[in-house]
């Protein structure tokens, strides 16, 4: 059985001078003094800051003292030994993934090669050059930038966007074109200049004997009102001069681990490579579903590969049966199963700005915080990187389908260089080979915003510098290697307006990046909204007092500080000051406190009404926004911080993202009531629609029974504008069923007559660690706060009460809690 051995951990790090170039290599492995301790996968910064050599540099101004390791070479090197049985195999292979940037990697001192991609992998066969005693591998990286003259972005036409087009001269580097690493390692709107130096993926050395299972790759096929799966094995035979006699063996279990089908195929293997099909029908297939659609069902697939009846090689990997539709370009829409869906979800940047740092954990947390907002989708911007096996596996789990862009963004890119263009069609290879079957694979797009930086419009020349990359290397890959995917050219794309279109996907940001800051606050624009499909806009919001802290280190809550404005995105521009004035109070002598507070109330009203207006209007099927997490911790677009708290926005959008949900907007000269079902079963039951003072006094309303049928959204009535806007709100609630209330406003929340309403709460045990919290009301009440101990964490918060109405709240805690701990709260107490 072949072997492997994983050279992750404990490293050596030496930083040298930019100009120690790779052939100094010698030189710099005899070196006995001045190497730090230094994790794998990791980041230059890490050892660093364990050696106390820099401050943690997302925190405080600690980022602009680290722009100097940009301009050092840094040298890891690892001591390791090798079983015997290594080198008595027929060939060793090393493997090295996510060397960010420009390496050269040296085993015992010889030159292996050089590797100038994060986005795969270097491998090379290594079998004559290990030894006995213990062996050395010594890696050089650098940031890349060293790589590329600063003129160069000129040459391409176009713009490369950078938050310097925006006065920010510290965030962004249009050298970043040319390198194939994050591009927002330099810096953007989101995240501080922290250019990466790493090892950011997994080393190892695999003993391949006789031969080696190179690729398995599945397709499910509807023949006849069953499910077939097609499976098609890449075996390589090691020996270059004979051929030999093999066996596959090919099993399929069910999601209850019981056995689905197995097949036996013997094939004469000749030197190098083999393909090995067969075809497995699957009784029953049960599918994977995106979330609130089904279950996300999984069988296990396993190929082994035998000769002489020893098993040689064996490839394992759990496997969602489902089949995926873009119907395009009116609608823009995604069917899987057959059915059509509406996306509801945001877009995906690492969780770290120093990227190889962030734990399988931190990946596990944020998926599940977005299962738990309602989200069925996520977008995986092109700015970013493709992410650890991790993050797709745990989407998979959670039934969260994903938009994935390919690794360009804000740009036109050097497309007419034969070596760049070899260089993504490699990466492009590796990453759709990588990752053909991921059921969670909803859509392949050749990257974010990048026809908007080639055509002219943000400036330059218009130039075609992109094009070959977007309409040839990158479609034909998905072709090639995952045909059942679909590929969209770029985001947004489909129009002729990119930002408000009718056609294709929208970037709809014609509001919230609105030079008026009187547009950027206005919740009820989105009514004019018409795009089928919008994947991107979105509201910033402050962060919880405690990440706030965190990530201000030493410097004091003040919004007028340097610190803070650097924790700032580079679009806020006033816009929570503002925000807060018209929904709220004025922002003058405010507490910083409070202005945490306000304002995120603010992002998540801007977020939940935008949200629920797109998820109401029949021709729009996807509402994404921006962002989802965060990179480092500021004021700025995510829902999730930094820190992994949830901001208030996030529970507004879980509300706004409920599979059933029950939706009031201003039609001409009544209200329209919508309700979406995005489940696979009708909803049924007792409707209440009308006025209520917000004393509750006044009630105007009627009752009828009302049917949604599954995965549809109807326009149940019109609700006619009787009643003082001033005094009260409209309402519908589902009278016999736990739905969330639907409440309307004539305005912004300041100008209603609102008193401090009377709010109790009571609270129950509901199992270990569990407690059911009932709150109630007297009268309106906006923005219902429960605020609870350290650690104890509400399933829903800063809701609305109507008059005289509870709700019951799902809390977890490690302690006990009662009623006593809770501290209730709304924005006029």
């Amino acid at each position: 059985m072949n072997d492997e051995i994983l050279l992750n951990g404990r490293w050596e790090l030496l930083e040298e001078p930019l100009e120690s170039q790779a052939d100094r290599a010698g030189v710099v492995s005899a070196i006995s003094e001045g190497w730090m301790t230094a994790a794998v996968p990791g980041d230059v910064r890490q050892a660093l800051i364990a050696e106390q050599y820099i401050e943690e540099p997302l925190t405080g101004m600690n980022s602009f003292d680290q722009h100097w390791i940009e301009d050092r070479s840094w040298w890891f090197r690892k001591v390791f030994n090798v079983p015997r049985e290594f080198r008595q195999s027929d060939a060793v292979e090393l493997e090295l993934h996510g060397l960010d940037c420009m390496a050269s990697i040296f085993l015992n001192g010889k030159h292996l090669g050089d590797h100038p991609s994060a986005f795969r992998p270097f491998v090379a066969e290594v079998k004559n050059d290990l030894v006995d005693t213990p062996n050395v591998l010594l890696i050089r990286l650098t940031s890349g930038a060293e790589s590329v003259r600063m003129d160069q972005a000129d040459e391409l036409g176009g713009v490369v966007v950078t938050e310097m087009l925006r006065g920010d001269m510290h965030r962004g580097d249009r050298r970043r074109v040319y390198l194939r690493k994050p591009q927002f390692s330099w810096g953007w709107d989101w995240s501080p200049r922290a250019a990466t130096v790493a090892i950011g993926g997994d080393v190892r050395l695999r003993a391949i004997r006789r031969a080696v299972i190179r690729e398995v790759k599945v397709e499910p096929f509807r023949v006849n009102r069953r499910i077939e799966l097609s499976i098609s094995m890449l075996a390589q035979w090691m020996d270059c001069w004979n051929g030999g006699q093999a066996s596959v063996r090919v099993l399929v279990t069910d999601p209850d681990g019981k056995p689905a089908g197995e097949d036996r195929v013997d094939a004469w293997l000749t030197s190098g490579y083999n393909r090995i099909d067969v075809s497995i029908p699957v009784p029953n297939a049960r599918l994977w579903w995106p979330l609130g659609m089904g279950a996300q069902d999984r069988y296990t697939i396993r190929v082994e590969l035998h000769h002489e009846q020893e098993l040689v090689d064996a490839s394992e990997f759990p496997y969602g049966i489902r089949f995926i539709e873009l119907r395009r370009p009116d609608p823009f829409m995604f069917c899987v199963n057959g059915k059509c869906m509406f996306c509801r979800g945001a877009n995906w940047v690492p969780p770290d700005a120093i990227y190889a740092r962030a734990s399988d954990e931190k990946y596990q947390r944020l998926i599940a915080e977005a299962a738990a907002a309602n989200f069925n989708m996520l977008r995986v911007w092109g700015g970013g990187r493709y992410e650890p096996d991790v993050f797709y596996e745990t989407c998979e789990r959670n039934g969260i389908l994903l938009w994935h862009d390919f690794m360009f963004a804000c740009a036109p890119y050097p497309d007419d260089r034969e070596s760049f263009c070899n260089e993504v069609a490699l990466e492009a290879d590796y990453q759709t080979r990588r990752l053909a079957n991921r059921a969670c694979m909803g859509l392949w797009c050749g990257g974010n915003e990048l026809h908007a930086c080639m055509d002219g419009r943000w400036g330059g020349k218009p130039t075609s510098r992109g094009c070959v990359v977007m309409n040839e290397i990158l479609p034909q890959a998905v072709t090639r290697n995952c045909p059942g995917v679909p590929y969209w050219p770029s985001s947004p794309y489909g129009g002729g307006d990119f930002w408000d279109s009718p056609e294709g996907d929208v970037h709809y940001w014609k509001w919230s990046m609105n030079p008026d800051v009187n547009q950027r606050i206005v919740p009820e624009l989105y009514n004019e909204c018409n795009s089928r499909f919008v994947s991107e806009f979105g509201h910033m919001g402050p962060c919880c007092q405690e990440t706030t802290h965190k990530y201000l280190a030493s410097a004091a809550m003040d919004k007028n500080s340097e610190t803070w404005r650097h924790h700032s995105n580079t679009f806020e521009q006033a816009t929570l000051d503002a925000g807060i004035a018209r929904e709220y109070r004025d922002t003058a002598g405010m507490s910083a406190e409070d202005y945490l507070y306000y304002g995120g109330l603010f992002q998540g009203l801007m977020l939940s009404y935008s949200l629920e207006t797109l998820r109401a209007k029949p021709s729009c099927s996807g509402a994404l926004f921006w962002m989802f997490n965060d990179a480092w911790g500021e004021i700025g677009w995510s829902v999730i911080d930094y820190y992994l708290s949830r901001k208030i926005g996030w529970y507004f959008v879980r509300r706004a993202f409920a599979p059933c949900r029950l939706i009031l907007r201003p039609h001409e000269d009544s209200i329209s009531l919508t309700m979406v079902n995005d489940t696979a079963s009708a909803a049924v039951g007792l409707l209440e629609v009308g006025y209520v003072s917000l004393d509750g006094r006044q009630r105007e309303a009627r009752t009828y029974r009302m049917t949604c049928r599954a995965y549809s959204r109807r326009r149940l009535s019109d609700i006619a504008r009787q009643g003082d806007g001033a005094n009260g709100v409209w309402f519908a609630r589902m009278v016999d069923e736990d739905m969330e209330p639907a409440v309307m406003r004539a305005g912004p929340f300041r100008n209603l007559k609102a008193e401090a309403p009377n709010l109790s709460v009571q609270v129950n045990p509901s199992g270990s660690g569990r407690f059911i919290a009932t709150v109630s009301t007297d009268r309106f009440a906006h923005a219902v706060t429960l605020q609870l101990p350290q650690a104890a964490c509400a399933e829903d918060n800063y809701f609305d009460l109507l008059p005289g109405s509870r709700k019951n709240v799902m809390i977890t805690s490690p302690n006990h809690i009662t009623a006593d701990d809770i501290t209730l709260r709304t924005p006029i107490q």
